[in-house]
């Protein structure tokens, strides 16, 4: 269920291109650190780059993610000190087996997990209900204080 690059046809060859460099720069990411200055609107700022979730709806009832893009020109306010030291994490399978979701369905969802504490920050892809209802996930879970 790779939920990433399903593209609109309609788009230009330099908006593919566009979504295709941020896709390979995304994947080729797992596993790394960044520093992490929070979310908003479907955004989150990782050192000093913006990406946004975009969700590409199917019909009335189901959504799905679309693709991550860099947002060179985000107006979206972060923190101006990097709140947690996160990794990401491509997350594909069952929900019980992945301790940022909430049920027992598929997805592929993309995780940003503290390297201190574990804590899940930002859970952002693709949920699923009783496998036939996809939906679109941007869940930011601050902790209750950051540490200074």
């Amino acid at each position: 269920m790779d939920t990433i690059g399903q593209r609109n046809k309609k788009k230009s060859a330099v908006e593919r291109m566009w979504i295709d460099f941020c896709e390979q720069v995304l994947h080729g990411s797992v596993g790394n650190e960044f520093d992490f200055y929070g979310a908003a609107e479907n955004q989150f700022k990782l050192n000093d780059t913006v990406w946004e979730a975009i969700e590409d709806p199917d019909d009335g009832y189901r959504s799905h993610m679309d693709t991550v893009l860099v947002k060179p020109d985000s107006q979206t306010i972060f923190f101006k000190q990097p709140i947690a030291r996160v990794s990401l994490e491509r997350f594909e399978g069952m929900k019980e087996e992945d301790p940022a979701s909430y049920s027992t369905e598929k997805v592929d969802n993309w995780i940003l997990r503290d390297v201190a504490d574990q804590h899940v920050w930002l859970t952002f892809g693709t949920d699923n209900t009783d496998d036939y209802y996809p939906y679109f996930v941007f869940r930011y879970e601050p902790k209750a204080e950051v540490a200074k």
